[in-house]
């Protein structure tokens, strides 16, 4: 007889000689009897956060699924429930704030969204939250211009001074505020344009880039050649991407200049639901230049003199005591090369690699993604691992890929970033681990990603196949390049298992 015969015989046999269950019971079985005597409903008790259903004889959740994401049901007496805030903990010590839910190198801390969660700091959208938004130190924070907001916030989560929480992408509900359930955004109140930012425009819910606004696209004019009657066409508009230059524009969205001066840059918007998205937006120059210092989240009128020059972004590498300080760099399209945009522009100098700064990607088919242009480097090559300063910051070489996908690359190139302002000594803890937002280390090392339980620390670089042991032997150009080996008493370890790769660490 056949394996499979065999077990079709035996569920038949079990099915035909095992007495039906007299009554579906929602507690446990005691072993002793394949069918026990009919018993008390949920005899088998129910779990510490459910409560016994003695019509339908199951355990049915205590809270009648009452809590959300950030609370758990438990019994608070011998016939009640309550949903209490889940507590986390990190190396034994409870976080002390409700949003701070994960641990990241032994450190509480919140966390942003990801496929629909909400920032963490702002709680489920029709749920009472907190209101705030998750910091780059992994401290719930204030919201900011145009990030989400809640008018019934705690007083420390409401919309900065002078600003206000609007709708701005839909209607509130019936109370007319910005309450659980509505899509509202900090703005600057204001009575007319001279209350905005240079570059906004005042509406009714508050001061907001002038890009939103039909007819204050990002626009260049260009000649339009010949009528078909062959007259002359004369200058037609012609829109431009970010990145690229563009003309400035009266509130009646007329231009104002014939040469462009401002610069096709992104205003960025935050959901707390998806994060960060944005909108193009003709930025007027401010009065910093190339390299020089700038403030990457100035909003004030008053800030003119620490807003970017024509054709910059203000990149925020430099951290600062704020943590938005930041230098002036030349704008580029950092869209890689393809069959549909096979060539976009604004491109860098030779020698040069257009840094996908805020590591987006182009989701509306833009031909386009708002880069800064920063020299080339490879950690390996004697000739090109030392980098010049960015006017009066140093910068060092690290090993990153340009385009923003990877964060340590394969073969050792990449891109001279500015150093922060605080930079850790090699071994010691660094504050920043995403390069594109400055190099927190010094030449030759990484701040990689920290682990659950481990803090980042600066670790250096190594080539593993100049590593003693393998098969194939040691490449001879190990003998000049820089950081080849690791010091005393480190091995280098690979980064990944990809082919090809020789970025190691050492450790």
């Amino acid at each position: 007889m056949t394996r499979s015969l065999l077990v079709v015989a035996a569920a038949l046999s079990v099915a035909a000689c095992s007495p039906a269950v007299p009554s579906p019971d929602g507690g446990s079985l005691d072993g002793s009897v394949i069918n026990p005597n009919p018993i008390d409903a949920c005899s088998g008790m129910c779990a510490i956060n459910q409560k016994c259903d003695v019509v339908n004889r199951v355990c049915r959740d205590g809270c009648d699924g009452a809590c959300d994401g950030g609370t758990l049901c438990q019994r608070t007496s011998e016939t009640a429930f309550a949903c209490t805030a889940i507590v986390t903990s990190c190396k034994g010590m409870a976080c002390s704030d409700p949003g701070q839910v994960a641990c990241i190198g032994g450190e509480c801390a919140c966390l942003g969204p990801s496929r629909g969660v909400f920032d963490s700091c702002f709680g489920p959208e029709l749920l009472d939250g907190q209101g705030g938004v998750c910091g780059p130190n992994g401290q719930c924070v204030r919201p900011k211009r145009y990030q989400q907001c809640k008018a019934t916030a705690d007083d420390k989560y409401k919309c900065p001074t002078s600003s206000i929480c609007r709708p701005v992408f839909g209607d509130v509900n019936d109370n007319n505020v910005c309450d659980n359930g509505d899509t509202c955004v900090c703005t600057v109140e204001c009575m007319n344009n001279s209350s905005c930012q240079a570059g906004e425009l005042c509406s009714g819910v508050g001061c907001l880039p002038s890009g939103l606004f039909t007819g204050f696209e990002c626009a260049v004019q260009v000649d339009g050649g010949t009528r078909p009657d062959g007259g002359p066409a004369g200058l037609v508009n012609q829109t431009v991407t970010v990145g690229s230059l563009c003309l400035r524009k009266d509130t009646g969205g007329n231009f104002t200049e014939t040469v462009p001066t401002g610069t096709c840059s992104y205003a960025f918007f935050y959901l707390a639901d998806q994060g960060p998205f944005t909108f193009a937006t003709c930025r007027p120059p401010g009065g910093a230049g190339l390299h020089q210092t700038c403030t990457a989240e100035n909003f004030e009128i008053t800030g003119a003199a620490l807003q970017c020059g024509t054709g910059l972004e203000c990149a925020g590498v430099r951290g600062g005591a704020n943590g938005d300080e930041g230098l002036c760099m030349k704008t580029c399209n950092a869209l890689p090369p393809s069959v549909t945009y096979p060539n976009p522009q604004p491109t860098c100098a030779m020698g040069e690699s257009c840094v996908n700064l805020y590591r987006r990607e182009d989701v509306n088919r833009d031909g386009a993604l708002l880069g800064v242009c920063a020299k080339s480097c490879n950690v390996f090559d004697p000739a090109r691992a030392t980098c010049a300063n960015y006017g009066a910051a140093p910068a060092v070489c690290v090993p990153t890929n340009p385009d923003g996908r990877v964060v340590v690359s394969s073969d050792g190139s990449g891109v001279c970033v500015p150093q922060r302002t605080a930079v850790a000594q090699l071994g010691m803890p660094c504050t920043q681990t995403d390069p594109f937002k400055g190099a927190a280390c010094g030449a030759g090392q990484i701040c990689p990603p920290a682990a659950f339980d481990t803090a980042p620390v600066c670790t250096q670089v190594c080539d593993t196949s100049c590593s003693p042991g393998g098969d194939a032997g040691i490449p001879t150009r190990c003998a000049t390049q820089t950081n080849a080996t690791c010091p005393a008493g480190k091995s280098c370890r690979s980064v990944t298992t990809t082919t090809g790769s020789r970025v190691g660490f050492c450790q």
